[in-house]
């Protein structure tokens, strides 16, 4: 099948298609009579391997050295997979906390602003925009 018949059929753009074959990711043969690429019922099958990767969290790098671990060694990317999982898992975690650190700053500097009244732009200490040059100062 050519391009756009395989990204009907996954549901995806035909750019997609296309990167994912300029990258290495679908593997089509060419066509001898007019060089078009043409994708079979394996690529179909890696293309929602693809997706199904992405759709937990994998980059295309990773789904590409999970994809070469498989042509190399066949299942045994199964615990490469249970690693990379535990590994964004864990990062995932880091990024929530920091977000929430965040989140608290955010309502503290909102509380103080609060608490001291909205801020007029007259160099209120709680206003990050005191540090920048002629930002929230009299002379505005």
């Amino acid at each position: 099948m050519k391009v756009n018949e395989l990204a009907k059929q996954a549901g995806v753009e035909p750019h997609v298609i296309r990167y994912y074959s300029r990258i290495g990711l679908l593997l089509p043969v060419r066509d001898n009579h007019n060089g078009y690429k043409l994708y079979n019922a394996e690529d179909a099958r890696r293309l929602e391997f693809i997706r199904q990767a992405q759709s937990i969290g994998l980059t295309l790098s990773e789904i590409s050295e999970l994809l070469t671990q498989y042509e190399q060694a066949g299942c045994d990317c199964c615990q490469l997979l249970y690693r990379m999982l535990e590994n964004h898992v864990e990062q995932n975690r880091r990024k929530i906390e920091e977000l929430k650190k965040l989140q608290a700053r955010m309502e503290t500097t909102l509380a103080d602003w609060n608490n001291k009244g909205a801020p007029d732009c007259t160099g209120s200490p709680a206003c990050p925009a005191v540090k920048l040059d002629g930002c929230c100062t009299d002379n505005h």
